[in-house]
């Protein structure tokens, strides 16, 4: 099985608010949380994204979870976790002491069954940045601003290989 993983990294713990950027990013409604930030998503995205998304998106049981969802937090590689919560830039001078690193959740994963075309795409970012600067954000569930790291489209490839046995 193919699919594909769009990634929105940010600079902040991304379980705050996963669900409810999935769910306005896709203007699908993700199980929890999601509905009123699926209809306020609605409105200006394009018609060929919604259809996208209506059509393209792959529900999966993420950490064998009872439910399937369509969006989960995902390790953002530019940040580390020390084990203890403490998560600093991967880059930065409080990393190297650090005697183990841990990923660092920061980022929304979407995941789809075939890859956005570079308009769709660049829609996505768009919309991912409209959603940081909604003013019912901190109302509701974050306390402090989400910056945008970057963006990214993983394949994930499932192979199975026929194999001779002694």
């Amino acid at each position: 099985m193919i699919q594909f993983i769009i990634v929105i990294d940010t600079d902040k713990y991304a379980g705050n608010f996963e669900r409810q950027m999935g769910s306005y990013i896709t203007a699908q409604e993700e199980e929890y949380h999601g509905q009123p930030w699926a209809d306020l998503g609605k409105e200006g995205i394009s018609p060929e994204l919604f259809d996208y998304f209506d059509s393209k998106l792959n529900y999966v049981s993420i950490d064998n979870e009872h439910y399937h969802t369509f969006v989960h937090i995902a390790p953002n590689p530019d940040w580390v976790n020390n084990g203890n919560g403490k998560e600093v830039r991967k880059d930065s001078k409080s990393a190297r002491l650090f005697k183990k690193q841990y990923p660092a959740y920061r980022s929304v994963a979407i995941y789809v069954s075939e890859k956005p075309t570079r308009e769709m795409f660049e829609e996505i970012k768009k919309r991912a940045e409209q959603f940081t600067k909604l003013s019912n954000l901190k109302e509701e569930f974050v306390d402090q601003d989400i910056n945008i790291d970057g963006f990214r489209v993983l394949k994930e490839e499932n192979i199975k290989t026929l194999v001779e046995l002694d």
